[in-house]
């Protein structure tokens, strides 16, 4: 794979004050058979411009210049125009080690193997430190194969790994008609999920490596940071999504995602009641829904010994949700 073309699409929006370091971290690849694309998403700072200074002195990068869609509609403009047989996405506020591509591609070893993923460092005022998958460590010894059929279980139902889009390295001939829903949050969430549904019966492998090389920059302002803007309604409005188009597909995980969906329910329900602003938001609408929740679904797959705590929760926020807050009120003090 040393010789492949790997086109790295990169959205831009507003961030000319990180924009440098991250195309800095591109072009110094040891891996330099790249097509850059640079996605300006109708910018409103500099950041067009300095996609266009980069252009003029590296003649593997490309600019579009777009009216503003968002994340997916940039990275689509992307997609649409990549000649490479691999590409990758890094999104411009963040920023990639050197040896990054190189190695990763070093793992392209078999036919069947569609995506190569790398652990993430959370980088945050200056300082880094390894980002855990929901609570799971970064396979640390040896390269993880994960079967494309188990993509739905391990990275949707269950939660063991994030679905980020900008860790990895796919394989352009298996994903060369899949794109990311535009309009719509938890984007890479989403787009793991068509990538399940695109190669039913065609398995391939996702290789998890054991590295970190990605650079995942956390800032006050950015959409997965905005308490106000709950990321719990994105998750359960993918949820809900994914719900409506596997019922016809796939009646063995239907059940499994119904209660993935009560457990997020109930904990926003929960987060709702501690924040008055929450409450007075979105309290009625989430509470009527968990309301209408039946206890069969929300214990279905709670292990025996906790069913009796997981019910008592239960009740307590569907029935008696004043006595809840206070419990909580007394219990911080």
């Amino acid at each position: 794979m040393e010789d492949a073309l790997i086109s790295v699409i990169v959205p831009v929006y507003n961030v000319e004050e990180y924009l440098r370091e991250c195309l800095d971290s591109i072009i110094a690849q040891t891996y330099k058979n790249l097509e850059i694309i640079l996605v300006d998403d109708g910018s409103t700072d500099n950041g067009g411009k300095i996609c266009d200074e980069y252009a003029s002195s590296d003649r593997r990068i490309k600019v579009v210049h777009k009216k503003n869609g968002g994340l997916s509609s940039a990275r689509n403009s992307g997609m649409r125009i990549m000649g490479g047989e691999f590409f990758a996405f890094v999104d411009s506020d963040d920023f990639i080690a050197p040896d990054m591509y190189e190695t990763m591609m070093s793992y392209f070893d078999r036919d069947n193997i569609g995506i190569v993923a790398c652990g993430l460092f959370k980088y945050k005022d200056g300082k880094s430190e390894k980002l855990k998958q929901h609570g799971n460590p970064w396979t640390e010894d040896a390269a993880e194969d994960i079967p494309s059929e188990d993509i739905l279980r391990l990275f949707i139902l269950e939660e063991r790994y994030c679905a980020y889009a900008f860790n990895r390295i796919y394989r352009t001939s298996l994903f060369r008609n899949l794109y990311f829903q535009e309009g719509k949050n938890m984007e890479d969430y989403l787009f793991a999920y068509d990538m399940y549904k695109m190669n039913r019966g065609n398995v391939f492998i996702l290789r998890n490596i054991p590295f970190h090389f990605y650079y995942y920059r956390f800032r006050d302002g950015s959409i997965t940071n905005d308490a106000k803007k709950p990321f719990a309604i994105d998750v359960l409005n993918a949820y809900r999504y994914i719900m409506d188009d596997l019922k016809d597909i796939d009646t063995e995980s239907i059940e499994t995602i119904r209660y993935s969906y009560a457990q997020r329910l109930l904990k926003f329900n929960a987060d709702i009641l501690c924040d008055k602003e929450l409450t007075d938001k979105y309290y009625r609408r989430y509470h009527d829904e968990l309301k209408g929740t039946s206890m069969s679904t929300i214990l279905s797959r709670v292990p025996r010994n906790e069913r009796m705590q997981v019910r008592l929760y239960t009740i307590l926020l569907r029935d008696m949700p004043f006595l809840y807050r206070l419990i909580k009120r007394i219990a911080s003090r």
